[in-house]
């Protein structure tokens, strides 16, 4: 009696197909959106915000968003920046799990501006964490003209030791304040008296 041994390629084939073709401990590519994928809430000329986005690249103005519906829970990172300007808002929206925004390097990658009933932005990330931005070193934070904005209970990374501000005495602060709010803010903040500026913002 003869005994056949089956071709080696054939036993390396059935070998190879029993393996699983997909890795279950690869890890996913985080879900990316941009504005072509912010559809129009119907009858109105708000924004709906993708729930499952995880980075967002561009401009995102909240003012443009329905953020009484937003879900920003999933949002990771922001290559571009995020403005709250001209508002009604009392809040700004929370963004728990944002760690970085990575700017174009020409422009804030924070920009809070003339929002008249804006009272409070610790809710907006988890300051608590290592939160960077990145881009723009000369003032990645721009937050003017929001009269009745709480800025003395600003959380504490904004006042970042690397901050020019922490090696400043008060009256030489007071004075580059008040000569950046004549000579550059004031025009920005359309004349308004309440001028909030953080030039050095988690530089390093």
């Amino acid at each position: 009696m003869k005994f056949q041994i089956p071709a080696r390629s054939s036993v390396l084939q059935s070998t190879y197909s029993s393996v699983p073709s997909s890795n279950p401990s690869a890890v996913s590519p985080p879900k990316e959106c941009s504005k072509i994928n912010l559809k129009h809430v119907n009858g109105t000329a708000l924004l709906q915000w993708p729930e499952w986005c995880e980075v967002f690249h561009g401009q995102l103005k909240l003012r443009n968003i329905d953020l009484q519906r937003a879900d920003f829970r999933k949002l990771r990172k922001i290559n571009g920046s995020v403005e709250l300007i001209n508002t009604v808002y009392s809040r700004i929206p929370q963004m728990p799990c944002l760690s970085e925004i990575e700017t174009n390097g020409s422009y804030p990658g924070i920009v809070i501006l003339n929002n008249k009933r804006l009272r409070d932005i610790r809710g907006f990330v988890n300051w608590d964490r290592h939160f960077r931005i990145q881009g723009y070193t000369q003032f990645p934070v721009f937050i003017s003209g929001n009269e009745q904005l709480d800025t003395v209970n600003m959380p504490s990374i904004i006042h970042h030791q690397f901050s020019p501000i922490s090696s400043m005495s008060l009256s030489f602060v007071l004075i580059s304040l008040i000569i950046s709010a004549t000579v550059f803010l004031y025009p920005l903040s359309l004349g308004s008296a309440n001028i909030y500026f953080v030039p050095g913002y988690h530089k390093s």
